[in-house]
C-alpha cells in the first residue's frame, strides 16, 4: 500500500453579498501535489480518496450554494409581493383582456320601464329558452294511387239517333212529321219541335219554344225541363237520341212517345226529379226504342200500370244506371213469343209486383 498526504492549504473567504463576475473563475492557488493515500477495495480492485478530498468538497458547495439560494429567496419574495404568477406568465405571456362592465342604461332610454316578467315560481328570472327538439320525421309520402274511379254504366248502343226531320218515315205526303208538344189545357197543344205534316193536322197548335219552364235544344236533341207542370208531354219520331234532362222538381200528367217503326226512345239525366201521375208509354211500333235512366235522377211514376215499353225489337226495353235502385217491383218482359212484326221480334215490359201484377208505381232514384 502507497502513503501520501495533501498541504491543506485553506482558500480565501467569499463575500456572500459580492457577485461573482460571469466571464471569471473562482481563484485557486496553486498548491503542489502530495502524496495520497489511498486504501485498498479488495472487492473491485480500485482505489479511493481518502476523506480529506470529501471534505473539502463538501466545503466548497456550502460556500457556493448559500449565496445562489439567499438571491432565489429575495427574487420570489419581490415576485409574490407584486401578484405576478411566473408560471402563469410563462405559459401564455399574454394578458387576457381586461373585462368591461356593461354600461348602465339612461333614464330616458329603451329599457327605462322595462320591467322582468314574473315567472311561475315567482322568480324574476327569466325561463330559459327550450332547446329545439330534434326535427320530427317526415311524413310518408302520400299514397299517390288515385282512388278508384266509379265505372261507367253500359247502356245498348242504339241506331236512329236524330229525329225524322226529312219524313222518310211519314204517314202521310203532308212532310215530315216529328214533334214535341205539350198540353196544359185549352183547347190545343203548345209545340216546341213541329214537323212540316202538323201545319196542316193541328194547325190550331202553337208553336212556342220555350214554353214555361220548358226548352227544347234542336241542335243536341234534348229537351231541358226546370220546375216545369203540363197535363201531357207527347214524343213523336224524335229518335233514339232523344233526351230529357231534369232540373229541379217537375211535374207531367202523364208522358207518351212514339217510334212508328223508325225509333222513338228516351234518356233522362240530370240531378233533377220528375213525378209522373198517368204513366209513362213508350209505343216503340215496331222500332228499335227503350227508356235509359242515369245517374242522379230521380222519377216517380204512377200508372195502370206505372212503366209500359210496348212492340220494341230490342231484348230489354229499361235500362237503368247501376248507381240507382229501382223501387216498385223489378223490370219483366212480358207478350207472346210469336208476337212479330215483318219478321222482327217484338216485346213487351213493364215493372212487376212480387203478386204478378203490374206496378201501379214506380220509384227510381240514386242509391246513395
Amino acid at each position: 500500500m502507497r502513503t501520501g498526504s495533501y498541504d491543506k492549504t485553506e482558500l480565501p473567504a467569499v463575500d456572500p453579498d459580492a457577485r461573482m463576475p460571469a466571464d471569471e473563475k473562482m481563484p485557486v492557488e496553486e498548491t503542489l501535489p502530495v502524496e495520497e493515500k489511498y486504501s485498498f477495495d479488495e472487492f473491485n480492485e480500485k482505489s479511493a480518496p481518502r476523506r480529506e478530498s470529501e471534505e473539502r468538497h463538501g466545503r466548497l458547495k456550502k460556500l457556493f450554494l448559500k449565496p445562489v439560494a439567499a438571491l432565489i429567496l429575495v427574487g420570489a419574495v419581490v415576485v409574490a409581493s407584486l401578484g405576478i404568477d411566473p408560471l402563469a406568465m410563462t405559459a401564455d405571456e399574454t394578458p387576457p383582456p381586461e373585462q368591461t362592465a356593461p354600461a348602465p342604461v339612461e333614464p330616458d332610454g329603451p329599457g327605462k320601464d322595462v320591467e322582468p316578467t314574473p315567472q311561475p315560481d315567482g322568480s324574476d328570472e327569466p325561463e330559459p329558452e327550450p332547446t329545439p327538439s330534434a326535427e320530427p320525421d317526415e311524413p310518408d309520402e302520400p299514397d299517390e294511387t288515385p282512388p278508384p274511379e266509379e265505372e261507367e254504366d253500359v247502356f245498348p248502343t242504339l241506331s236512329n239517333l236524330d229525329p225524322d226531320f226529312d219524313g222518310d218515315y211519314a204517314w202521310s205526303e203532308e212532310g215530315s212529321e216529328e214533334y214535341v208538344r205539350i198540353y196544359s189545357g185549352g183547347e190545343s197543344y203548345t209545340y216546341l219541335q213541329k214537323g212540316a205534316a202538323w201545319a196542316y193536322y193541328d194547325a190550331e197548335g202553337e208553336v212556342k219554344n220555350p214554353a214555361s219552364g220548358a226548352w227544347y235544344d234542336k241542335s243536341a236533341n234534348v229537351l231541358h225541363l226546370t220546375g216545369f207542370d203540363a197535363e201531357v208531354l207527347d214524343v213523336n219520331l224524335m229518335g233514339n237520341g232523344f233526351t230529357i234532362e231534369l232540373n229541379g222538381d217537375n211535374h207531367v200528367g202523364s208522358i207518351s212517345i212514339w217510334g212508328a217503326m223508325y225509333a222513338g226512345s228516351v234518356t233522362f239525366t240530370g240531378s233533377g226529379s220528375l213525378t209522373v201521375d198517368g204513366g209513362l208509354y213508350l209505343n216503340c211500333e215496331a222500332s228499335e226504342s227503350c227508356i235509359i235512366v242515369k245517374k242522379g235522377v230521380t222519377l216517380d211514376i204512377s200508372g195502370d200500370p206505372a212503366v209500359v215499353v210496348a212492340d220494341t225489337t230490342l231484348e230489354g226495353g229499361i235500362y237503368m244506371s247501376k248507381y240507382l235502385r229501382l223501387i216498385g217491383g223489378e223490370i219483366v218482359q212480358l207478350g207472346d213469343e210469336d208476337d212479330e212484326y215483318d219478321g222482327q221480334r217484338l216485346y213487351l215490359y213493364t215493372v212487376m209486383t212480387e203478386d204478378g201484377e203490374p206496378a201501379a208505381h214506380v220509384r227510381i232514384e240514386p242509391a246513395d
